[in-house]
Order: C-alpha cells, then sequence, then structure tokens
C-alpha cells in the first residue's frame, strides 16, 4: 500500500480532569525531547480501510513484549509510509484502568506480515535509520534516537545526592520504570500532587502556561516542564506539570534574575497532564536526568490559544544525553525493574529554611523561605531593615538552632517587638505578642543574637598559663602570668580565686579542700589582659600526695566572676606539677622546716634522688612512747640509713643501718620527751643515690611486749598451712607457744599488691619465722629472734600479688614453760 496515514487509538481518551477511578497516569516517552526547531508536522488523516493497522501492531506486541500481572499494550497514534510504520505504544492494567508511559514503536512489513522493534530491542537504531523522512523529520528521528537508549549498569556511572521528587512522607507508584522508558527516564504516579527538587541547584527555565494534552508527538511541544541545574552537566526535568502551578515566588525570582536558587526538597509545581500523555487523565510527573537541556519552540499545530493562527510558535524544553541517578530511597538499579505495585515513600524534606553552617539569621520575601533573601551570618546589634532595602518585606524567619533575634515593628526598636527563636516558614499567622499586629511585612528593624532568648552568648574567656610547668625543687610558691583573653562584647570582672590539685583531669586530691581567696581582676570587651599572680603548694598537700603515692599534680587556679549581665563566668589555668624534684637543689623535704608530717602506722614513699639526698619526715612523739621504724629499700638498690632527731636537727638520738637479715634499716627507741620529732633517710655510701632509689617509710607506735608463758597444747592444732590461725593487719599480736621441740606454727594473712607489711617476732625462747606465698613450697624471706629479747625479729615486705599468704613460725628448742 502505497499512502502515508495516521490511525487513532484504539482506546477512547478520557475526558479532562481526573478521573474518581483508581488509574495510573503516564507520560509517553517523548518527555517533550523533539528537537524539530521550528518544523511543522502535517496532520495525516487514515484511509479508509486501513484502520486495523494498530489492532495488529498491539496484537504482534502482545507476543512480541509480553506484560506480567494483566497488563496489555495499546497502541496508538500510528503512521504509515508504504512497508514503514511508527506508533506510540503504552501499557494498560486490566479492571485498574491505569496506563504506562509510551514509547516509540518501529514497524516494517518483510512482504509476509509486519515486524516490531521497541528501544530495547536489537536492531532498533538499524530499522529507525531506514524510517521514511516523511514519518520522521529529523528533529523527531534525533529525539526517538536518544531516547530509545537501553538501561546501562547502575553504579559505577549514577550520580548521588537525589531525593524522589515528592514531600518527604508522602508516596507514588512507579508507572514507567528505566528500563521500559529508558536511561534517565522515569514516570511517577504521585498520590500528593506537589513535585519537589529532587536535589538542590538553581530553576534555569520554566514554562506552565500550556494547556493542551494528547496521546500524540505533535502535543510533545505542549509540555509544561521545570528545569534545575544542579552543577555542570548534571540537570533535572520535570514535565507535565500543571498549568500556573509553579509558585509564584519563582516566576517574580526568574523574571529578576533569569535562574532561581532553590534547595533540595522546595515545592516547584504540581504534577499534570499537559503535552504528550498518554492514558487515564494522563496526571502524572515525569523525571529525566541529562547531561544537557535545550529549548525549541515549534508551530501551535493544535491551536492551543484558540485563535486560529496555527503558524505562531509554542514553547517548550527537553534534555539529553540522558544520565542515572541514584536516589536515597531507592537505587538506579532497583528502580530499573521496580514494579507499579509497590508504593514508594519519600524522604524528601524540605530543606528551603535551612541555613548555612555558620549559622545565623536570615529573612525571606515569600513564604516558605522563599524569594529574595537577607541573610545575617553573625551577631548584629539594632538594625534598621530600610537602610537595607528590606523595609516591610520579610514574609518569612530562618532562625539558626541556638541563635535569637529580636523584631520591631518600626524602625529605631520601637513599636511592638517580639524575640524569636525558631524558624517561621511562613509570618502570616505570627504578631508581635499584642495578639493583633501580624508580623508578615510589618518589620522595620531587628537585632540578632548568637545565643537563645534575645541575649548575647556565654561570655568565654580563654586562658593561656606560664610557664608551662611547675616543679617543687623551686619550692613552694611560684610566681605565674595568666593571660585572659576574650571576644565578648561584654567586659568581666573576676572576685574569686581557688586552689585545685588534682591527680589527673576530674580527679582531686584526697584530702585536699579547694583554698578560695577573694581577688580583683577586671577584663574590658574583646580585651586581652596578662595577670600575675602567685600559686603555693602547701606542705600537707605535698605529704598527702606523696603518702598516696602521686609524683606529679595538677595544680589549678580557677577565677570566678561576672559579666555585665550578671551572669557567671569563670577562667580557669592549670599547670603540671613535678612533686619528686629529683636532680635539682633544694629538694621539697631536705630540711626541718620542709619535712614530711608523717602518720604513725601509715607508710611514707620516697626516693632518695640525686646523689647525697636525704629526706626528712616529721611526727609528734609523747614521753616514753616506745617506737619502731623501718626503712625497706627493697626493690631499691641502695643502702638506707635512718637517723632520729629532736626537732633542731642537730645530734641524733639514734642512727641504725642494716638489720640483722639485710640492708634494710631497723629502729626502735623510747622517746624521752613529749614534742616534735625528725626522721631522716639517707643512703649509706651517697653515690648510690639516683632515681633508682625508692623506699617505704613505717613507724609504729609501739613495740611487741613478750607474752607469758602459756600452756601446753594451747591454741593446738596449728601445725599445718591448712590449721593456720589468720593474724589481723591491723597490728593487733597473735600469742603463740612451741611446747616441744620441733613445733611449728602456722599463720595466714591477707595481702594486697603493692602494700609493705611489718612482721614482727619476740619472745623468751629462740624463734624463727618464715613466709610463704599461698603454695607455702620455698620461703620468701626468713627472720629470727633472739630469746627474750623484745621484737628481736623484724621483717618488712611489699606483696608482689594480691592473695592469701603464710607465716611458719618454728625453732629448735621448745617453747616457756615457766
Amino acid at each position: 500500500m502505497k499512502n502515508d496515514e495516521r490511525v487513532n487509538s484504539l482506546m477512547p481518551t478520557a475526558a479532562h480532569g481526573r478521573q474518581t477511578r483508581p488509574m495510573i497516569l503516564v507520560a509517553a516517552a517523548i518527555l517533550g525531547l523533539l528537537a524539530w526547531l521550528g518544523a511543522y508536522i502535517p496532520s495525516l488523516h487514515a484511509q479508509a480501510g486501513d484502520a486495523g493497522l494498530a489492532a495488529t501492531l498491539q496484537t504482534i506486541l502482545a507476543a512480541h513484549a509480553p506484560l506480567p500481572n494483566e497488563e496489555q499494550w495499546i497502541v496508538a497514534d500510528v503512521r504509515r509510509h508504504d512497508d514503514y510504520a511508527i506508533a506510540s505504544a503504552y501499557r494498560s492494567k486490566a479492571r485498574v484502568s491505569i496506563s504506562s508511559g509510551g514509547q516509540i514503536v518501529l514497524a516494517y512489513n518483510d512482504g509476509e506480515r509486519w515486524q516490531v522493534r521497541l528501544a530495547a530491542d536489537d536492531g532498533y537504531a538499524t530499522l529507525l535509520a531506514q524510517i521514511p523522512g516523511s514519518l520522521l523529520n529529523p528533529g523527531e528521528r534525533a529525539w526517538v534516537q536518544g531516547a530509545g537508549a537501553t538501561v546501562r549498569a547502575a553504579g559505577a556511572t549514577a550520580l548521588t545526592g537525589y531525593s524522589l521528587p515528592w514531600p518527604a512522607g508522602q508516596r507514588a507508584h512507579v508507572t514507567q520504570n528505566y528500563a521500559a522508558h529508558g536511561t534517565g527516564q522515569i514516570d511517577f504516579w504521585l498520590l500528593g500532587d506537589d513535585v519537589a527538587a529532587a536535589k538542590g541547584g538553581e530553576i534555569v527555565y520554566f514554562i506552565d502556561s500550556h494547556t493542551a494534552h494528547g496521546c500524540s508527538i505533535d502535543f510533545a511541544r505542549y509540555n509544561n516542564v521545570v528545569v534545575i541545574r544542579h552543577a555542570a552537566g548534571e540537570y533535572t526535568i520535570y514535565a507535565h506539570v500543571a498549568p500556573g502551578s509553579v509558585p509564584a515566588w519563582i516566576k517574580d525570582a526568574y523574571t529578576a534574575r533569569g535562574v532561581v536558587p532553590v534547595t533540595q526538597g522546595t515545592r516547584i509545581a504540581r504534577q499534570g497532564n499537559t503535552g504528550y500523555t498518554c492514558g487515564g487523565d494522563g496526571i502524572h510527573l515525569h523525571l529525566s536526568t541529562t547531561a544537557a537541556y535545550n529549548v525549541w519552540s515549534a508551530p501551535d499545530s493544535q491551536d492551543e490559544d484558540g485563535d486560529g493562527n496555527r503558524d505562531e510558535l509554542v514553547q517548550s524544553a527537553w534534555g539529553s544525553p540522558h544520565q542515572e541517578v541514584d536516589f536515597a530511597e531507592a537505587s538506579y538499579a532497583a528502580l530499573a525493574s521496580w514494579p507499579f505495585e509497590i508504593l514508594l515513600t519519600s524522604q524528601n524534606e524540605d530543606r528551603s529554611c535551612g541555613l548555612a553552617e555558620t549559622g545565623g539569621v536570615a529573612l525571606f520575601s515569600a513564604a516558605g523561605c522563599h524569594g529574595d533573601t537577607l541573610a545575617l551570618a553573625e551577631a548584629t546589634a539594632l538594625t534598621n531593615l530600610p537602610e537595607r532595602g528590606w523595609n516591610d518585606r520579610a514574609v518569612a524567619l530562618a532562625v539558626t538552632p541556638g541563635w535569637s533575634a529580636r523584631v520591631y515593628e518600626h524602625i529605631d526598636g520601637a513599636g511592638a517587638s517580639r524575640c524569636i527563636g525558631a524558624t517561621l516558614p511562613d509570618l502570616a499567622g505570627e504578631n508581635f505578642g499584642d495578639g493583633a499586629t501580624s508580623m508578615a511585612g510589618e518589620i522595620s528593624s531587628l537585632a540578632v543574637y548568637r545565643g537563645s532568648g534575645c541575649e548575647p552568648p556565654p561570655t568565654i574567656v580563654e586562658v593561656v598559663p606560664a610557664p608551662d610547668a611547675l616543679s617543687l625543687a623551686a619550692g613552694a610558691s611560684h610566681l605565674v602570668t595568666v593571660t585572659l583573653r576574650t571576644t565578648s562584647t561584654l567586659g568581666v570582672h573576676f572576685d574569686t580565686r581557688s586552689l585545685r590539685l588534682a591527680t589527673s583531669p576530674g580527679t582531686p586530691l584526697a584530702g585536699f579542700a579547694e583554698e578560695r581567696s577573694f581577688t580583683d581582676v577586671a577584663l574590658a570587651a574583646n580585651g586581652k589582659l596578662e595577670w600575675g599572680d602567685e600559686l603555693t603548694v602547701p606542705v600537707t598537700a605535698v605529704a598527702s600526695a606523696w603518702q598516696q603515692g602521686f609524683t606529679t599534680l595538677l595544680a589549678t587556679l580557677h577565677y570566678s566572676g561576672t559579666d555585665e549581665l550578671g551572669r557567671s563566668v569563670t577562667a580557669t589555668a592549670t599547670w603540671p606539677l613535678d612533686l619528686a624534684a629529683c636532680g635539682q637543689a633544694g629538694e621539697w623535704n631536705d630540711d626541718a622546716d620542709h619535712a614530711t608530717p608523717l602518720t604513725l602506722n601509715s607508710p611514707a614513699s620516697g626516693r632518695l634522688c640525686p646523689s647525697g639526698d636525704r629526706d626528712l619526715y616529721a611526727f609528734d612523739g609523747s614521753a616514753g612512747q616506745a617506737i619502731w621504724a623501718a626503712v625497706e629499700a627493697t626493690p631499691g638498690t641502695f643502702d638506707p640509713t635512718l637517723s632520729l632527731y629532736a626537732l633542731d636537727v642537730l645530734t641524733p638520738l639514734i642512727t641504725v643501718d642494716d638489720s640483722a637479715d639485710s640492708l634494710n634499716a631497723l629502729l626502735s627507741y623510747t622517746l624521752p620527751a613529749t614534742g616534735p620529732y625528725v626522721l631522716a633517710i639517707s643512703a649509706h655510701e651517697p653515690a648510690l643515690g639516683d632515681p633508682t632509689a625508692p623506699y617505704t617509710l613505717t613507724v609504729s607506735n609501739g613495740l611487741l611486749a613478750l607474752p607469758p608463758c602459756i600452756a601446753a597444747g594451747h591454741n593446738e592444732p596449728d601445725d599445718t598451712p591448712a590449721q593456720a590461725r589468720t593474724i589481723p593487719v591491723d597490728g593487733t599480736a597473735l600469742t603463740g607457744g612451741r611446747h616441744a621441740p620441733g613445733d611449728r606454727d602456722w599463720f595466714a594473712f591477707s595481702a594486697v599488691s603493692g602494700v609493705p607489711y611489718v612482721i614482727e617476732i619476740g619472745g623468751k625462747a629462740a624463734s624463727q619465722a618464715s613466709l610463704f606465698a599461698a603454695d607455702t613450697i620455698t620461703p620468701l624471706a626468713t627472720i629470727t629472734a633472739t630469746a627474750g629479747i623484745t621484737a628481736a625479729g623484724v621483717m618488712t615486705w611489699t606483696a608482689p600479688a594480691t592473695g592469701t599468704h603464710f607465716v611458719e613460725v618454728g625453732g629448735d628448742d621448745a617453747g616457756c614453760t615457766a
């Protein structure tokens, strides 16, 4: 047959307006991408007797590309020239009356029957090149070639940062997925009508004045579209939007500037059925993601305005080439085969009222935080808006969390006012607190605060201490410099100063109470001050730290006061403090005035450093009081010497060196008078004094009293470790007796790792005591006691591990019998 013809759709089109029954409203595949560049396509009419070609192609399609879930192909707008034809094909679902987007079907007659090719078929491009120019002009041919690209593998080429193009929380059907529609082209039927920007960018083109629509390629020129540029080579095109649905603020801004910045989630239009749409009432959203876009003009072939002039030009836009994107809610790969039945829920939050990370306050000339913007990113004193060209223009207000703004009805802060601490996208329903005057378009002055409640932010004072560290080698008192600096607009007065000591950040030194005193330091607004101070470390605090095993502390001077608004302000300067001061002259406890206070029955630790050093400890004693003192140098490498002095530290009352069983010094003495005494520790060979010379000093306020003879068999049996009696570790003495040669008595106590212990034995009979670990196999230490000597055997020992330990007491002869 040698003719040209167009055959109408076999399905009747619905009346204008939304149908009440459920349906899918899908775009034709063309998306208004007709690049005919003004060429006019004459209207074609079917010849009698050949209207059956549409039905033939529809039957062939059903077998060529079977559809799932009770769907069927509908063929419309058939064009034929000799043995070639093109048509629009879209999908419809039985009983639900839904339609999917159209595709351009190519067909040819091989002499026996018609063959069809869809865009995804092999040979589609080859057949397209053979289609006569009478069926496709060059512009249409270029569009069909671009729109017919098959779906590529997703992933490496997919762009990111997108969200589904409708408001968060709302849902939509996919009426034509990427596999059916082509790369970067997808149709949605929104259950709500609003269309939102899928990604932030700027609107570079829009048109929403078209009303014509139909399932023919002729209607593509009437597509209403919005084009957003996100970056170079990255666009989204929203097609078929409803007439007049682009917001007025966008139109005003576009008229003024030619581009309109928008954030992700901004409402830009409503879905519609303008242009080339098929099935039902055609209402849906077509989204294209492309690397470029084109604005084109074509004759008004459908006489859209009804003026009878079909030669005047109408305008729309299309994009190419298409590219893949991943949405936050679903990847490109997932949407390539997404079924109609599964709804998609958007997470596309409107970010129009969001502010930059720098924070601040912004005014907008349109509701919803749109239109022109006046941003104030810093704390700002009272500002008159007429001076900034913004008198009575503010319709929306965005406030960064933690910031606030006081807005006034008149300039210079006059009239009614209100403190705003939250974003107000629409001021139309807000008032100045009087319940009457609307704030929309009525704000004439404001002040911005970098803090809540329309107050300046908390006053912060930076502190730089000098020197970097302190040492007791320099004595108890230290001259320090504290540099105070603030960027606050308010001055500060400090009136209280306190000294704090800590063993680590946040851990105060046990037993030390904060020392508070008055001070008078004034710091001007935006000021800097170098303040000289004196830090004095109390002797008792140093002694307490040493006795707790600390050789360093954190010393802090804490200043407190108020700013000009009466708000509390603090500043702290902290120094690391070295308590050991090894290797420097004038070490802390080298003379009687700085002797470390000593508590009887409480061990004290230290080290002799540098070479020739001696350490002094002071305690109070009573006349006739018997004391016992021991210096344990283990695991040190020196031989300690221990001397007892009166407070003048002139002549020692007694000096001891080695004990009977080790190099450790053991001293027992009865005090001659009531008053202060000093114990001095030094090295027998001073050259051995170095940082490896640690020691532990223990002083007891009494000696063991010799027990009386006790009856034979008393406290027996205690002859094995399993029968051992428990020794208290509070200094309480236990008595026993060896009533036959070779008798052994066992005692047990619980030791804590790192704690020093003193073990004494004495009695009327010579004895020997051995210390064992829990296995009671090999003695850890052994001491002996001569018969009849008080505290004749003394052992100082530091537990290497926590656990039960044993003491075995024995001897070759029997205990006392009288």
